[in-house]
């Protein structure tokens, strides 16, 4: 904080900078009105607003949030439960869509009219099973029999793969490759139509941070735990060997190759809505965090509850985001108006971590890959279903 400075946190969560020399309040955070920074070309560069401390509570008190529908995927459990929570209370109308109902106060799925208040916020759930293709089409065939718009859809769903369970889904397809990217793409498709009425609607793909930083001690050198880096990696990942299953170092790529062509879908998404020169729904992509305390989903698989891991998180716990930090990203991207930048700009990164844009691995900016995810992709989903057209 600058000299004199201090920032209070009110009972309502609410952030109040105090001047304690003159006594002045605020609400806005007085290092915002420090000057820009020049860069050697000569352009202002702006303090960013948020950064990786920041809360959801401070992000929404920036957003307009009331009557705005919002659909989450996940939204029952860890990250996505606070999130769906959060906005709820500040009056948007919540979809929850998850196996298991959501905890607290919440309302099944209206699948008539009228339409609840906007102003009073209200939590949904119905349920939706990832793993089925069939229960995708039946929510988005009744969700589009309303009159309901879709403001923002965060996709914040995802599974580990476990070395015991059956690696194909009902509808043939590898069930974590099904689970956290074929049936996300197909529920945006599904819904297509209620972004582009939406005003500045936007779809956010949740990811993670291993896409960007060493996970793996391969002999004497450290990768990253994606090994996509060409087209033919595209394919491989999006039909996994059985193999990939056997060890930790294999399920962990696993999911982070699924996670990594979340990204790639995300950015020939981009690329197809500059080509129909649509601004909107607004493509992003974020990572609540590498380290949540009280995460749903390291917990969740069995080989995640080893005593050593259990130690780690221990350790780490003081380097550990709390729910409140992580669900600021995905509430950032899902309202903020701080990234309605034109999707025609080369240089602006869809990728934010911390509410501030990062850069993305170099495979991600090869457009041979970028371009194979969104045809392989489309052409699996396909094959099996009619489905409309991309507009």
């Amino acid at each position: 904080m600058p000299k004199h400075w201090l920032k209070v946190t009110t009972g309502q969560e609410c952030s109040v900078f105090i001047n304690l020399k003159t006594g002045a309040q605020s609400y806005t955070d007085p290092r915002l009105a420090l000057p820009l920074l020049r860069t050697p070309g000569g352009n202002p560069t702006q303090y960013p607003k948020f950064d990786d401390l920041s809360t959801i509570a401070e992000v929404l008190n920036d957003c307009d949030v009331p009557g705005k529908y919002i659909i989450i995927l996940g939204g029952t459990s860890g990250v996505g439960a606070y999130l769906a929570r959060s906005l709820a209370s500040r009056g948007s109308i919540v979809t929850c869509l998850s196996r298991n109902p959501p905890s607290g106060i919440w309302f099944g799925f209206p699948y008539t009219n009228p339409l609840p208040s906007p102003s009073n916020g209200s939590l949904f759930w119905t349920h939706l099973d990832l793993s089925s293709m069939q229960s995708i089409f039946g929510f988005a065939e009744m969700y589009n029999k309303t009159s309901w718009p879709v403001h923002s859809l965060v996709l914040a769903a995802a599974t580990l793969p476990e070395s015991f369970e059956n690696q194909k889904s009902t509808d043939g397809f590898d069930r974590v490759v099904q689970v956290n990217l074929l049936s996300q793409v197909l529920l945006v498709r599904l819904l297509q139509h209620r972004l582009n009425e939406a005003t500045r609607s936007t779809v956010v793909f949740v990811s993670c941070e291993a896409l960007r930083y060493p996970a793996f001690l391969d002999d004497t050198t450290l990768r990253r735990a994606t090994n996509i880096a060409e087209v033919d990696d595209v394919y491989a990942a999006l039909e996994p060997l059985r193999s990939s299953y056997s060890d930790i170092c294999g399920r962990v790529q696993l999911y982070a190759n699924t996670k990594f062509l979340q990204v790639l879908f995300a950015l020939a998404f981009r690329e197809f809505l500059q080509r129909c020169k649509r601004r909107y729904p607004l493509i992003l992509v974020c990572s609540p965090g590498n380290l949540i305390w009280r995460s749903k989903l390291i917990s969740s698989a069995s080989w995640t509850r080893w005593w050593w891991l259990k130690c780690l998180r221990l350790l780490a716990c003081p380097l550990s985001k709390s729910m409140e930090c992580s669900a600021a990203t995905l509430a950032f991207c899902a309202l903020h108006y701080g990234t309605d930048t034109s999707q025609g700009r080369k240089n602006d990164s869809p990728y934010f971590s911390g509410c501030i844009p990062v850069s993305l691995p170099e495979a991600a900016l090869d457009p041979e890959v970028t371009r194979a995810t969104w045809t392989h992709v489309n052409s699996l989903l396909e094959e099996r279903f009619q489905l409309p057209l991309w507009r």
